[in-house]
């Protein structure tokens, strides 16, 4: 709560219940000489306090949104002007409304008055403890430095839920990051081949061997990308040997056939002898499988998993030189990636 804010600011969209983008966002000046803040709308907003152990509703009319901000900020002056009354005492303070009814309890913490508040209870325990709105740099960096087209086409067809952004829908310059991670060799052939459906045919690869062993100590890492829908399953492996990539590879089919109801049918390969040796060959006959080989020494034919590769690979040497953490943990940044790709659109 500020006695300072001539109005009531909120920094998360999903608070207000009545939204008006402005045509053009202002700025607000803050008690900081010389800083501002973005003003990106106004509209009612609602928030929940805890009030002797019940829960109250309070409407906060003409609310402006300003997800720039580090904080909400109450306006006591504007609380006045609606007719409530505001009662400081010592470290604490309480609002109520014209009929003495208490509607925000208050305390004070350091040099500032906070609202106790009631959160709901979330549907689905999930890592997210901020969904402000963040600018379109900060997006980029956040789905492993995903390309802009993808991002914005996310945003403006509305494709993912809390992907709240402000400003303009463009990269602030070049991505250094970008740059560096992204070293660029020879095109890989294009695979004319297009899947009509989940599990018609799987993409498979394998990674090795790293110069670093990972912390979870692997040295490789089994990608096997569905060709339909581009989903991806990495399994991080200490060796490369045909029973230990069958074994990943057998856990892999069980699982994407519960979950789809459909049968693997084809599986794309390189000629890498993980792959093309009597273990795998047995297991193909068995399952009725339908095994295709590309050229010996010519991965450019393994196209869609190469590509896919390059993909997670970028994402990861740009994370691990963004965030600054040793190479051990390659692993982890690699299944990271893996996870947030999951999550974006593909053509």
């Amino acid at each position: 709560m500020d006695s300072g804010a001539s109005n009531h600011c909120i920094t998360n969209q999903t608070m207000f219940i009545t939204y008006e983008a402005l045509n053009k966002p202002s700025k607000g000046l803050s008690a900081d000489k010389g800083s501002s803040f973005d003003i990106i709308g106004k509209g009612n907003a609602v928030l929940y306090t805890c009030v002797n152990g019940g829960k109250r509703k309070v409407i906060l009319k003409d609310a402006l949104y300003t997800p720039s901000l580090r904080s909400n900020l109450i306006s006591v002056s504007t609380l006045l002007e609606k007719g409530a009354k505001v009662y400081f005492d010592g470290n604490k303070a309480v609002v109520k409304t014209q009929d003495g009814t208490e509607v925000m309890p208050v305390v004070k913490l350091g040099k500032l008055f906070a609202i106790k508040m009631d959160y709901p209870i979330p549907e689905t325990f999930i890592a997210q403890p901020n969904r402000k709105a963040a600018t379109f740099d900060t997006w980029h960096r956040r789905l492993v430095h995903t390309g802009a087209d993808t991002i914005r086409e996310m945003i403006t067809k509305s494709l993912v839920d809390g992907l709240n952004t402000y400003g303009d829908l463009k990269m602030q310059g070049q991505c250094e990051d970008c740059i560096y991670g992204k070293h660029s060799a020879r095109p890989y052939s294009k695979n004319h081949f297009r899947e009509k459906d989940v599990l018609e045919r799987i993409h498979v690869d394998i990674w090795d061997p790293a110069q670093t062993q990972s912390a979870c100590g692997a040295r490789y890492f089994m990608l096997m990308m569905d060709g339909f829908s581009s989903f991806r399953i990495v399994a991080f492996l200490s060796s490369k040997s045909a029973d230990v990539t069958l074994k990943v590879f057998k856990t892999y089919q069980i699982e994407a056939e519960h979950q789809t109801g459909k049968k693997i049918k084809r599986v794309w390969l390189d000629m890498g002898c993980e792959w093309y040796n009597q273990v795998w060959e047995q297991y193909r006959q068995n399952e009725g499988l339908d095994f295709e080989f590309t050229t010996p020494y010519a991965h450019q034919q393994n196209g869609t998993a190469e590509h896919s590769m390059r993909t997670i690979l970028d994402g990861a040497c740009i994370a691990l030189a963004e965030s600054g953490l040793v190479l051990k943990y390659w692993a982890e940044v690699v299944s990271t990636v893996v996870y947030v790709r999951n999550f974006i659109s593909s053509s």
